[in-house]
């Protein structure tokens, strides 16, 4: 199991310094428990073996880089990237709103949300990370890793980070099918997942040129957009908005071609030129999507 040759320049890139024999054995589980991922039947999955995987991942490596969030310049990166996302969410939501953030994880976007809305909710398969202090108007909702355990049409806005790339591709469509049933006519889902095309982005960047870790599919541009239209949702606009700072919007089309542009880079050239903080910015999906009225 041998690192890329330029796995030092893709750390560099991501500001993840870890040192080989760790990356490797961080690897080598992920892609043991992807596979049993990959694998499995929906029932498996709704069983509960989203969430096992994910606690035999962080209970088998003490060093997982979600566990050092929180300490030291990290910690303060990480909380002005919450602070980006709050700000960007509260330019989209009113006081009579209610906000869900799917697979949101210790919360931290959903309580900045929370005074600017009716209520916050956070669905997430996993409740270690949910924080004592929360505001009166804030709910934490278990599921299973595709369910959505609400009322339908009682959410206005939906946001997820970081999710859809987790779901077994079998997954995808239905859990995007309960997005869309949870919310109400006229309903927004703003969804962010890293693309194919400059990845991969989970642990597989430092050995192969596909996902192959936790991520067990990610998607491109001109593979989501049908992915929600077929799932109900009459509209979608792409943004860019790198590390949650909304900068402009472009059309589905432009996007795509700007996505077959960067596609078309020899694969000798990828590192460079599609992880460059210009492709990052242009190629990180973030989509949004309207319920019909």
């Amino acid at each position: 199991m041998d690192l890329r040759p330029d796995y030092k320049q893709i750390e560099a890139l991501y500001e993840a310094r870890r040192t080989p024999d760790r990356i490797i054995a961080h690897y080598a589980l992920e892609r043991q428990l992807a596979n049993e991922l990959r694998n499995s039947t929906r029932a498996e999955r709704d069983a509960g073996l989203y969430q096992t995987a994910y606690e035999r991942l962080l209970s088998g490596l003490p060093d997982h880089p979600r566990k050092t969030l929180h300490f030291g310049a990290r910690a303060a990166r990480m909380q002005k990237y919450v602070e980006r996302q709050v700000a960007m969410l509260t330019r989209e939501v009113g006081v009579g709103d209610v906000f869900m953030d799917l697979g949101g994880g210790d919360c931290r976007v959903a309580v900045g949300v929370a005074p600017h809305v009716a209520k916050a909710i956070v669905v997430d398969v996993n409740d270690a990370l949910v924080p004592e202090m929360l505001p009166p108007n804030f709910e934490f909702v278990k599921n299973h890793g595709v369910d959505i355990p609400l009322r339908t049409e009682s959410v206005s806005f939906v946001y997820s980070s970081q999710l859809m790339e987790h779901l077994h591709p079998d997954d995808a469509l239905e859990q995007l099918g309960e997005v869309f049933r949870v919310l109400k006519p006229g309903g927004r889902y703003l969804c962010r997942t890293p693309n194919r095309v400059s990845g991969p982005h989970d642990v597989s960047m430092f050995f192969s040129e596909v996902a192959q870790g936790m991520h067990l599919k990610e998607y491109s541009y001109k593979e989501l957009d049908p992915i929600l239209h077929h799932a109900g949702f009459a509209r979608t606009r792409v943004w860019i908005a790198p590390r949650a700072f909304r900068a402009f919007t472009l059309p589905q089309f432009a996007a795509e071609l700007i996505e077959a542009g960067f596609a078309a880079v020899p694969r000798r050239f990828h590192t460079k030129i599609c992880r460059s903080h210009v492709a990052r910015a242009l190629l990180g999906i973030t989509m949004m999507a309207e319920k019909p009225v």
